[in-house]
């Protein structure tokens, strides 16, 4: 399972904070939500919103306990609220770079397309288990 404090930095200049959890179902696959605010949604609103998704994610070879890096993927649906609902997906993929036994710190590249418009972001976290 993982906890983490995200913050994403966005070719468009948007910033989103939030926090996740995630918890494997079945080796490397895992399952978790999402929940934070981000900045204006180019050409569709030009208002913070919430943003919110819930996603699979395939982690690369999870039970190795003395391995220093733990490649992911990720992809799930995405909404998007403020006034009203935006529905949309996201994916995307990372890494954990274990610091410790139960720290990492997480790095993430992930699209979240909502009305077909892109946003492509970098986000830096940590991850907790």
């Amino acid at each position: 399972m993982f906890v983490a404090g995200v913050v994403t930095f966005e070719p468009s200049g948007t910033i989103q904070a939030g926090v996740g959890g995630e918890g494997f179902v079945y080796r490397g696959l895992g399952i978790g939500p999402e929940i934070g605010v981000r900045g204006p949604i180019p050409n569709v609103n030009d208002s913070v919103h919430g943003l919110g998704s819930l996603n699979l994610s395939y982690h690369f070879l999870p039970k190795m306990t003395d391995r220093k890096l733990e490649p992911f993927v990720i992809a799930g649906y995405a909404v998007a609220v403020r006034a009203g609902v935006l529905h949309g997906t996201n994916f995307g993929g990372g890494v954990n770079l274990w610091r410790k036994r139960d720290f990492a710190l997480r790095f993430e590249v992930r699209d979240t397309v909502l009305l077909g418009a892109h946003q492509v972001g970098f986000r830096i976290g940590v991850t907790f288990r």
